[in-house]
């Protein structure tokens, strides 16, 4: 994904806007550049955008302000398709055994602004099947794909889901 962007700025951005950051080891295998070259080919060229935090989980990337994920993503990913493969990259590497995951899931599953900002229904429903490969059996993400149901009409398919999701539901 980062091959098809001129920067790696869009990938920490692209979740950074559900204030979650982009987790080092994530990025590393989103880009393919080693841990120890982090610094020169990624950190540097971005210095403006993009800050190192971390926290008791362990060492991150995220944009220095939301407005400014915004804009690069905007700018950097501005079709649709493509801000919605780059949200496939990062949940599919995403391992919900590990809490920073886990919460990172959370975060980028119920964020509806995230998923709105998609447009078209068929992409907010490819976002949320993403979402289940991730996790199948969080309730949450099949609540939230039955709103998005709902509010297209889709009222079988939206019963179907919050069906799931009570039978999910602890």
């Amino acid at each position: 994904m980062a091959r098809r962007c001129s920067t790696t700025e869009p990938l920490p951005c692209a979740v950074y806007q559900a204030r979650v950051l982009l987790r080092a080891g994530v990025l590393r295998r989103l880009t393919s550049v080693p841990f120890e070259d982090f610094q020169e080919r990624l950190l540097r060229p971005a210095e403006r955008v993009i800050v190192e935090e971390a926290d008791a989980t362990g060492l991150g990337f995220r944009a220095r302000h939301r407005i400014i994920a915004q804009i690069v993503v905007d700018y950097q990913l501005p079709n649709a398709a493509d801000r919605l493969e780059v949200y496939e990259a990062i949940l599919e590497l995403l391992d919900i055994g590990y809490e920073e995951d886990s919460q990172a899931f959370r975060r980028i599953s119920r964020n509806r602004d995230l998923v709105n900002s998609l447009g078209l229904y068929d992409l907010k429903t490819r976002f949320y099947e993403a979402c289940r490969r991730v996790d199948e059996q969080d309730p949450i993400v099949a609540q939230h794909w039955a709103i998005l149901a709902i509010e297209n009409g889709r009222l079988s398919l939206a019963e179907q889901l919050l069906g799931e999701a009570q039978r999910l539901a602890p």
